[in-house]
């Protein structure tokens, strides 16, 4: 006797007869959008008296949920995954030793405050509101638009895995022994402001893989123990400030490949009592270019090549570079500017600090409101050169001091400033060289009447004459009135015989 086990045998045609009845239509993993709101106050996530669903919003095998909280508080103490979350401008989520997941985007309008915690964005995270991230938080979101409030503190981190568009405030501080980090993976863009700061050993730290572009209104303050670096390139068209350096704090300081400024970069010197620290730095591996705005270095700018070709460049700090080009605008040496070469091709040189290379001027070479500058090099100046002397005394004026040779041509001005007038057969040594080649070709007194003042070539000092200067706008001496005299003498009699000659042809 046969022993046969029951068994059910379906057909395709069954199957497809099953489907177009809709029997089988909806599988068992088959999920359903739920979009809900927070009701109450203050309370517990995971209470479904607090939602308008009047269940826990929690992704599970049956429902995904579009959250907002409108208003109210809504605290979350163990992990939650959710499709979208929004806050109102008077809502707020804490969430605290958990980690939660937004599969789509989150918003943020009010305020978020997170500790202990781990948030995961996979679409994009905007906050317009207040987002606060306390010991041992991350962030991870593929991009970030802010135009709220976002403050990073010790031990926490936000990092984006592309662009970051930055419209209001991001604080990264590090303290104690955590340090607390910002990464852009992709660009960061800055039109509000960007603070990184810490107390040591704890620093604050924002890496961009991308490009960092600083726009007119954004700012960048690298305070101590603060750091910025970036893949890229960095251009700033708003406002850049690196802290000095005090007691065991290092500087704020700010690396890239190429930074092009048109608008204000600040490395600020080391905080008072304490010298053997330094100011802020600004390091970029490729070009520094400035076309426009102001840098002012009292820490180090350290870079290959230094174009300026329009703004202001001054401070008392140094300037390390290859070359240091300028083709407009001015550079104030008050500190130390080493390169290679130095070429003035446009603009004004002027300060009162060393110059450690070879300059080259074509443009203007002024030490200034009487001071001496120093260069441990070669100086050649070009016909289109001028050097300008101020001087205020006999003993108060500019000198050039140059440790090589000095190839002269172009003009020397001479500025008597403050009513000044000196005697007769005053000299002013203000060039000092290790030998000479050459001469002025032009000089020019400003200030006061000085007929025989003279370049001494032997002394490489201004020589006033016998005959003695004095106050006012210079007059032509009297060799040239003569020369003008007989010159009209002669234009008159020309027009007088040409007159002559048409009448008799007449």
């Amino acid at each position: 006797m046969e022993n046969h086990k029951g068994f059910l045998r379906v057909s395709g045609s069954v199957v497809l007869l099953f489907m177009a009845l809709g029997l089988a239509a909806a599988p068992a993993w088959a999920q359903t959008t739920v979009n809900t709101d927070w009701i109450d106050g203050d309370g517990n996530w995971t209470t479904a008296a607090n939602w308008s669903c009047n269940c826990v919003p929690n992704n599970n095998s049956t429902n995904v949920f579009n959250v907002t909280v409108p208003e109210g508080d809504a605290a979350i103490h163990t992990g939650i995954t959710v499709n979208s979350l929004s806050t109102g401008a008077n809502g707020e989520v804490d969430s605290f030793f958990s980690s939660s997941t937004v599969t789509g985007n989150l918003t943020n309008d009010g305020t978020m405050e997170t500790d202990f915690n781990l948030w995961t964005v996979d679409g994009t995270f905007a906050n317009n509101g207040t987002l606060t991230l306390l010991a041992a938080t991350v962030v991870n979101a593929p991009a970030l638009t802010n135009g709220g409030s976002i403050s990073i503190f010790p031990g926490s981190g936000i990092d984006v895995s592309g662009d970051l568009a930055n419209a209001g405030g991001i604080e990264v501080q590090g303290g104690g022994t955590q340090s607390s980090n910002l990464d852009v993976g992709g660009n960061l863009l800055a039109s509000g402001n960007i603070t990184a700061s810490g107390a040591p050993p704890g620093a604050g730290q924002v890496s961009v893989g991308g490009n960092l572009v600083v726009v007119s209104g954004g700012s960048v303050d690298v305070g101590g123990a603060g750091s910025v670096y970036v893949t890229g390139n960095a251009t700033n068209a708003g406002s850049i400030e690196l802290a000095g350096g005090s007691d065991d704090v290092q500087p704020g300081a700010l690396s890239t490949t190429n930074f092009t400024n048109t608008g204000t970069v600040t490395m600020d010197p080391a905080i008072q009592g304490f010298p053997s620290y330094d100011g802020g730095s600004l390091g970029a591996s490729g070009a520094y270019t400035q076309t426009a705005g102001s840098t002012e270095v009292n820490g180090t700018l350290g870079a290959t090549s230094v174009v300026i070709s329009g703004g202001k460049v001054s401070g008392s700090g140094t300037i390390d570079a290859v070359t240091y080009t300028q083709t407009a605008g001015s550079t104030d040496v008050d500190g130390t500017l080493i390169a290679h070469a130095v070429n003035i091709e446009g603009g004004t040189l002027s300060g009162s600090g060393t110059i450690k290379g070879n300059v080259v001027n074509d443009a203007i070479v002024s030490p200034g409101d009487p001071a001496t500058l120093t260069i441990n090099g070669g100086y050649t100046q070009k016909a289109d050169g001028t050097l300008v002397i101020d001087i205020a005394g006999a003993t108060d004026y500019s000198i050039l001091d140059v440790s090589g040779e000095a190839s002269l041509d172009g003009a020397v001005d001479f500025d008597f400033l403050n009513g000044y007038v000196p005697g007769a057969n005053t000299d002013f040594a203000f060039l000092e060289a290790g030998s000479v080649a050459g001469d002025f070709s032009a000089l020019d007194v400003m200030g006061i009447n000085c007929p025989s003042c003279k370049f001494n070539l032997s002394t490489l000092s201004l020589d006033t004459g016998d005959t003695p200067p004095t106050f006012g706008s210079p007059v032509p001496e009297p060799g040239m009135l003569i020369l003008f005299g007989t010159g009209l003498l002669g234009l008159v009699a020309l027009l007088l015989k040409q007159r002559i000659r048409t009448d008799t042809a007449g």
